[in-house]
């Protein structure tokens, strides 16, 4: 038997809530109640639209309604992107159906830019990739093994700058096999870091020099401090940090002659710390990285959500490189961040010491 919802219901709980929130009918689809929130961000009262079809909010075509139709019966939540609605920019919808006694199914209006519904879409998208992991694992190892056996064989037949180019394919494929190495490993963090003392500017040429071959005509400036000491880091994850955003600055290029990527490193002597239980204050110094480019540049309004996961501005970007940037920064206790203006972007990188 189907339990009804009185108005009082509605009244005393949705109203309560922060975001527009639109109950339904599951059978008839009309609008059952909307709270004091989807009042004012659809400009019509609770009174005009209690039981008015959907299509006075959404479009009749509208994907979602036929997306609802098809999961009405089903319980649970569900997340549907760029929803058109009348007189409005496009809305993300969280559906929430419950259990199949209740008569009704809520809607929960939300803006492209809120981080918290952005962040239950990623959730239920990681849900989804953990499913396919272990699949793609297996079929990746075989084909490096086979890389890894020639590259070896090709090494001890080639000298002089080729086999510079063997140690790159070998090196990298032994990032990827540790790297699934990590993924496949139960309740293991994939990010968490095994740190050794290396010599930051030997890691900036590494990265460097695979972009080189790939873009010959971009000016590579390189203002190294060389009297920085070494420092306790992940190689590898290292590694990947400057590979995205140095990628980054090339794919934004203009491939000019003016075009360029200048990396600089400085030593900063920079906060005091007090630490519990000791007297003194500590001066807690830095690393500090800075990749320039004189590309495209980024808009004020993507700089803002620059390192949210999934989010790019690319035809072809997955949103995951700069995610990972600044997760394996946070996991070196260090600070990352983007500024663009007038065509000029920097990446700016603080490492503790």
């Amino acid at each position: 038997m189907k339990k009804k919802i009185d108005q009082n219901f509605y009244k005393i709980f949705l109203d309560h809530l922060p975001d527009p929130v639109i109950a339904v009918s599951k059978k008839s689809f009309f609008i059952k109640y909307v709270n004091h929130q989807s009042e004012i961000f659809f400009s019509k009262s609770n009174n005009f639209l209690n039981n008015k079809n959907l299509n006075q909010i959404f479009y009749k075509d509208s994907y979602l309604i036929s997306y609802l139709k098809k999961i009405v019966n089903e319980v649970g939540e569900y997340f549907i992107k760029e929803i058109p609605i009348m007189y409005k920019d496009p809305v993300e919808i969280k559906c929430i159906i419950p259990e199949k006694e209740i008569n009704c199914f809520f809607l929960i209006v939300k803006k492209f830019d809120d981080p918290k519904f952005e962040k239950n879409i990623i959730d239920n998208d990681f849900n989804i990739l953990d499913e396919t992991i272990s699949f793609l694992i297996h079929e990746i190892n075989n084909p490096l093994s086979s890389i890894t056996l020639s590259s070896q064989m090709l090494q001890r037949k080639i000298h002089g700058e080729d086999k510079e180019l063997i140690d790159i394919i070998l090196n990298e494929t032994q990032r990827i096999i540790d790297f699934l190495q990590r993924l496949n490993t139960p309740n293991s963090n994939f990010l968490s870091a095994s740190k050794s003392f290396e010599n930051i500017h030997e890691i900036l040429r590494y990265s460097l020099f695979k972009i080189k071959l790939k873009y010959e005509n971009i000016k590579i400036i390189e203002d190294f401090d060389p009297s920085l000491p070494i420092i306790e880091i992940d190689k590898s994850l290292m590694i990947q940090v400057f590979e995205n955003l140095i990628l980054n600055a090339a794919e934004s290029s203009k491939l000019n002659n003016k075009s360029y990527i200048k990396i600089s490193t400085k030593f900063d002597y920079s906060h005091t710390i007090k630490i519990p239980n000791v007297s003194k204050f500590q001066r807690q110094n830095y690393l500090n990285i800075i990749i320039e480019d004189n590309g495209l540049g980024i808009s004020k309004k993507n700089q803002e959500k620059i390192f949210n996961p999934f989010f790019t501005s690319k035809k072809k970007g997955s949103g995951i490189g700069l995610y990972l940037v600044k997760k394996i920064i946070n996991v070196h206790n260090g600070f990352v961040d983007i500024k663009s203006e007038n065509m000029v972007t920097k990446a700016f990188i603080k490492l503790p010491l």
